[in-house]
């Protein structure tokens, strides 16, 4: 059963390599900002990662091949970049 902690936001930056590897052995986090917590640090389970295979398995083209990972990854970064940028352009009225 994984042990559940609280930890500042400021102490898992400080510490992080410190709660990777706690998270690697089993280990869950509640990270708090001024004492409220903001979100939670948990091992994946075996089902939450085998939903990966079905994201890129999802949307097949490519000859039926699927996308690459890193073909996902950079179109991603894209719109992410495109959003970004849009954000910034301001609006002439």
């Amino acid at each position: 059963m994984a042990k559940n902690n609280l930890v500042g936001l400021k102490e898992l930056r400080v510490n992080l390599d410190k709660y990777v590897k706690g998270v690697e052995r089993g280990s869950s986090y509640t990270i708090l900002r001024r004492s409220k917590p903001l979100f939670r640090i948990s091992p994946v389970d075996a089902e939450d990662e085998a939903g990966w295979d079905t994201i890129f398995d999802a949307d097949r083209d490519n000859n039926g091949k699927g996308i690459p990972g890193g073909e996902v990854l950079r179109i991603l970064r894209k719109i992410k970049k495109n959003e970004r940028a849009r954000k910034t352009v301001p609006k002439i009225k």
